[in-house]
């Protein structure tokens, strides 16, 4: 009895325990709904401690009686899903439970806590200043923000006097002292104004006892600037003595006596004290016994009167004459000065050329008086002059106002036989302009390391040496063989060429037996030779898995690329055929051709795993190196300042050719200003949105009619559930629609028309590219243009464009079928947003289905596609997406930008792609031509004056009935999509199709060699085509006597007698 009551009990109290948990529940909801999710962004502030400080007294004082678990899981449900990923990645291999709150709390602190050092931060707000257009309010919530991440509160006077003092430590030569008294500050908060100055004078003290024992071999130089003795201009007349480029005077100069030529000597208009006249010295002075006692040796040296600083001279009574060389990195102008040494750069222009690395020097200099000029320090840099290059040495120094040109470039440079009005221009000091010559290039820049990696630049093809290419099946899956398919015959001699120059290479070899096997996919080029590609999608690609290493996230690549000022862009040559295969999986890799069976021992084009394989590679190739971004095979250097981009560079360089790989030279770009990725423009003001995903809304045109109002309207609608006030703005443009209105474009629709756009492009539309959430292509072609969308759909199911873009359509383009223009929507697009969706998943969306069958195919490429969805097919091979057809009604966000284009140029990359494409073609016409006794013009006349071909060809650009009663065009229907119009001649797949009037003689031309039925048939098959033509073949043949004759007769039986009935 006592039992049983004892279990009521229980039960009844865990019933109440539950019943108390329901409010509980809920109560803990109320107060975390509303705490938004924390998503990482220093640079705007966004920092966990900001966002916690926040929220912190609901989890110490609501939640205060919770154990610490659970109070960890609910902190955790709000990060973002990013910084939920890297917080559990950062903790391996505990769990976040094994963690304490507190514990936790601390790690995300440090994780997603200020970026910047404290140093910085306060520099930074000294520096604040209010913007031209900023009202004061914004001005002064700015400055608010800035005092509070200063931390005022902590800061003690001797933290204040200690900034102030390593910031004015700004001269290059204390840049190594800085950085250890800033590393030294940051680790002890206690540190004095006497204590920094003490370690900077340790450090001095260091630095220059390394640099003396660094020189003790050397000894040091002293050059002169701008120094006229006579011992001097002796010393450089001796140097440049034997300089072969330099004319030697036949008689000595008649203003001074010295052997130069007289147009330069600075003496012209020199007044002689013996005689009062101008244009002589002294010594050579012609009067009285002056002449006769004149020596007829140069002289050692001017008398004292004569020595004084050209530079002072010139800046009071020559600064209108002065001669400037101009430099093109930032403006710079060098004064050209045949008198200095050496060429001097002052801080001003070391900061403009974007502050490169200073070596110490312990060479002196001394100016005409006598006076030392300090030299900072030493600048290696590379020089282009026209054809002429070379690297040399400036020297910085701590003026403000000297930037000179001396001997040892003007000597480099060969500019002793160049006329001054050649090389520079005459201007006074206070109007600099204008004056480029002298180039320190960024080309120039770049030259000595490439010259110094031209290995990797060797038009070859490499080899990886890092690993090689493993596959893995699914379990349970059978091999897929797959007869090889149909070469044309004109084709067969290229394509034995191409398996051997592939064979020679090492990326296939021949194999007798293989239970795998993909067919071969042949294009034809413009130039005439082919590409050879394998078609896995055949089979392969489904059973392989996936391999699993991720593909880094934006926000990581982001991140490197930030604050960067020069970038330089990396192209592997051929990368993926540059990976070797694993002997065991070459198998897997087996293409079936006419000459047999070939195995690839490179990683080919289109396999599936192909992508998360390079990138492990790449990363593992180029890890731990900072200012480095990899995805794919797409390689961004930055650096902050051009000496730093050159040592990365050197440094990503060597790598690449420690591994074995090559690099495509004509597609590398160095030195860049700015690069465009993922939807952004990242330069020295940082990431800023590309403004070309918004061009193709603002730009669009207004609509002239019904039919593009009603698409405009369109993709209004798809879009009007992220507007609630967008039924009003509509309400002009529904009008026109109206039944019996009247086409009237009035003010109030152009405002309607205008606003919308505005919306459509603003930030309240677009979202920014996020890989972690679905991605959605949508593609749509019209008879004159050509437009797509890229998409993000939400969890809730509403989707968001990333980016819009559009072009119209070249008079070629616009006599392709409907098929093809809707093709060519579909690749325009993927080729833009390549590198948002290449080795992602993504959803393709047209409103044409015949590019289900051609474009989604599980059995591969469609044999006989038309040539130009055939290409288009093989480039989609590299993308991996599901293809699904949408109605047209239900394709507004494409439809309208299909139809709505402005008369933009169409871009150079489009435009070269479409010229590719198109003499592709016309060379693939060409070859089918040539095999026929006719020519394209012939075809072209007599396809116009065929009625059936004329229907045809009306059909390819319009459209095709849903009924035919034509038994013939009833045949060239069911292959439509192999159908294609080139140069006014209608082909089918390779073949060019033959109008009635001229089918008899090709036929003769078929049938001259008397080559039976299946040659001729083969022959056919490789050049022409029209309906029923297998079928006239046997009878035009069972008509020729000779093919009768020469056909061989019936294999003999063994005579059988019949049975007596």
């Amino acid at each position: 009895m006592l039992a049983s009551q004892q279990q009521l009990m229980e039960a009844l109290l865990a019933k109440m325990s539950i019943q108390q948990d329901i409010p509980e529940l809920k109560s803990i909801e109320s107060y975390l709904n509303p705490i938004p999710e924390f998503i990482f962004d220093a640079d705007s502030g966004h920092t966990f401690e900001a966002w916690f400080g926040r929220i912190e007294d609901i989890f110490r004082v609501e939640f205060a009686a919770m154990v610490d678990a659970k109070k960890v899981r609910l902190l955790l449900q709000k990060l973002g899903p990013n910084e939920h990923q890297k917080y559990k990645n950062h903790i391996l291999p505990k769990h976040p439970r094994e963690i304490s709150f507190d514990e936790t709390v601390n790690i995300l602190n440090k994780m997603f806590g200020e970026q910047m050092s404290l140093f910085r931060i306060r520099y930074n707000c000294l520096q604040l200043t209010r913007e031209a257009d900023e009202d004061y309010t914004t001005y002064a919530g700015r400055v608010n923000v800035q005092a509070e991440r200063f931390k005022l509160n902590v800061l003690t006077s001797d933290q204040f006097k200690c900034l102030l003092f390593i910031s004015g430590l700004n001269s290059p030569s204390y840049a190594d002292v800085r950085m250890k008294l800033l590393s030294r500050m940051e680790h002890d908060e206690e540190m004095t104004l006497q204590t920094v100055t003490g370690e900077c004078q340790r450090l001095i003290n260091l630095k220059e006892d390394s640099a003396m024992l660094e020189t003790k071999s050397a000894a040091p130089s002293n050059h002169s600037v701008h120094a006229v003795k006579t011992s001097q201009r002796q010393k450089s007349a001796k140097s440049y003595k034997h300089h072969t480029k330099i004319p030697k005077p036949s008689t000595k100069c008649w203003y001074c006596g010295a052997w130069h030529f007289s147009r330069f000597c600075r003496f012209r208009n020199h007044r002689c004290t013996v005689c009062n006249k101008l244009g002589h010295k002294e010594s050579v002075c012609r009067t009285g016994e002056n002449l006769r006692s004149k020596p007829t040796k140069r002289p050692h040296q001017f008398q004292n009167k004569y020595i004084n600083s050209i530079y002072s001279i010139r800046a009071l009574s020559m600064a209108d004459k002065r001669r400037y060389v101009e430099l093109v990195v930032n403006d710079v102008r060098l004064q050209l000065d045949t008198a200095s040494d050496i060429t001097l750069i002052s801080k001003r222009t070391w900061n403009l050329i974007g502050c490169p690395q200073v070596l110490p020097t312990e060479h002196t200099a001394r100016n005409a008086s006598g006076d030392i000029l300090k030299l900072v320090g030493i600048i290696k840099c590379s020089v282009e002059f026209r054809d002429n290059y070379f690297k040399g040495n400036c020297y910085l120094t701590n003026r403000h106002d000297l930037d000179l040109i001396g001997i040892d470039w003007i000597d480099k440079l060969n500019l002793w036989d160049v006329p001054l009005s050649e090389i520079c221009m005459m201007k006074c000091t206070n109007s600099p302009r204008d004056l480029p010559m002298v180039h320190v290039a960024k080309k120039a820049i770049t030259i000595d390391l490439l010259q110094k990696h031209k290995k990797l630049f060797q038009n070859k093809l490499g080899c990886c040496t890092i690993g090689k290419a493993k596959l893995y099946l699914r379990q349970d899956v059978k091999p897929v063989f797959c007869p090889k398919r149909q070469v044309p015959y004109a084709a067969t001699d290229k394509v034995d060429k191409e398996l051997d120059r592939l064979e020679k290479l090492g990326v296939i070899q021949p194999v007798n037996y293989s239970a795998w096997a993909a067919p071969i996919v042949v294009v034809q080029k413009a130039n005439g030779t082919i590409r050879l590609c394998a078609d896995f999608s055949t089979g392969l690609n489904v059973d392989l898995q996936s391999h699993s290493y991720p593909l880094p996230l934006p926000e990581d690549l982001f991140i490197k690329l930030n604050g960067g000022r020069y970038f330089s862009k990396l192209d592997l040559s051929e990368a993926y055929l540059q990976v070797e295969v694993d002997e065991d999986s070459r198998e897997l890799l087996t293409i079936n051709t006419h000459r047999g069976l070939y195995q690839f021992s490179r990683l080919p084009f289109g396999v599936k795993p192909a992508l998360a394989i390079f990138q492990q590679i790449m990363d593992t190739m180029l890890s731990n190196l900072e200012g480095v971004a990899v995805y794919l095979d797409d390689i961004i250097v930055v650096a902050s300042s051009a000496h730093e981009l050159m040592s990365r560079l050197d440094v990503v360089l060597n790598r690449i050719s420690q591994a074995g790989f090559q690099l495509q030279k004509e597609k590398c770009q160095f030195m860049l200003d700015s690069v465009k990725y993922l939807g952004y423009i990242f330069d020295k003001d940082g990431r800023r949105p590309d403004p070309d995903n918004i061009n193709a809304i603002k730009n669009m045109p207004t609509p002239t009619d019904v039919t593009t109002l009603r698409s405009f309207l369109g993709m209004i609608g798809y879009y009007s559930m992220f507007v609630p006030q967008m039924y009003k703005l509509r309400h002009p443009l529904n009008q026109l629609l109206m039944d019996n209105a009247k086409w009237h474009w009035t003010k109030e629709c152009q405002h309607s028309f205008d606003e919308i756009k505005r919306i459509l492009s603003s930030k309240l539309l677009l979202t920014h590219y996020n890989p972690n959430l679905e991605i959605i292509v949508a593609a749509d072609a019209s008879n004159y243009g050509i437009g797509a969308v890229i998409s993000h759909r939400f969890p809730d199911g509403k989707e968001k464009p990333i980016a819009h873009i559009s072009r119209t359509l070249n008079p070629a383009e616009r006599k392709y079928s409907q098929t093809e223009k809707e093709g060519l929507a579909i690749v325009f697009a993927v080729k833009k947003f390549h590198k948002m969706i290449y080795g992602r998943r993504f959803t393709l969306l047209t409103d044409h289905k015949p590019l289900l069958s051609i474009f989604g195919s599980k059995s591969g490429i469609p044999a006989y596609t038309a040539n130009r969805l055939q290409r288009w097919a093989i480039t989609l091979l590299a993308y991996d997406f599901r293809i699904l057809y949408k109605s047209t009604e239900k394709f507004g966000q494409a439809d309208v930008l299909s139809r709505l284009i402005a008369n933009q140029k169409q871009e150079s990359e489009d435009s070269i792609i479409a010229a590719i494409s198109l003499e592709d073609i016309h060379q693939i016409l060409q070859v089918a031509i040539k095999a026929t006794p006719l020519s394209a013009e012939d075809i072209r006349r007599y396809t116009q004056e065929d009625g059936e071909l004329k229907r045809i060809i009306s059909y390819l650009e319009h459209g095709w009935p849903a009924h035919i009663d034509n038994k013939n065009i009833e045949q060239y229907a069911h292959r439509r999509n192999s159908l294609s119009l080139v140069d006014g001649c209608l082909m089918f797949g390779n073949r060019v199709i033959v109008p009635t009037s001229l089918r008899r003689k090709v036929m003769l031309e078929l049938h001259a060699a008397h080559p039976g039925v299946a040659r001729m048939k083969a022959l056919a098959r490789g050049y022409v085509y029209w309906p029923n033509i297998d079928t006239q073949i046997e009878e035009y043949v069972a008509k020729c006597s000779a093919c009768a004759t020469a056909m061989k007769a019936p294999r003999k039986t063994e005579m059988q007698s019949w049975g007596t009935p």
